[in-house]
């Protein structure tokens, strides 16, 4: 389900993506990297909220997630530069 989540956002088919993205969670519910993807989804989605959540659960199974942290960074920069 990750690789075909990968693939999926590849192709900028990001609600496809999360779905699959959510299918991998349901397996492996600590897979940070589903997490992350998933979050990077979202954001270019534009649901900054849910991606943000996103990365809070990638850094939870994985606190030194530097991918997870920069991303989240950036997702609160936009809701920021937003209001």
């Amino acid at each position: 389900w990750h690789g075909r989540g990968l693939a999926l956002f590849d192709l900028e088919k990001y609600e496809e993506a999360v779905c699959n993205y959510d299918s991998a969670l349901t397996y492996r519910p600590d897979y940070h990297w589903a997490w992350y993807k998933r979050g990077a989804a979202l954001l270019v989605l534009g649901r900054f909220e849910i991606a943000v959540a996103s990365c809070d659960s990638a850094l939870k199974y994985n606190p030194d997630f530097t991918q997870a942290l920069n991303l989240r960074k950036n997702i609160l920069k936009r809701i920021e530069g937003d209001n």
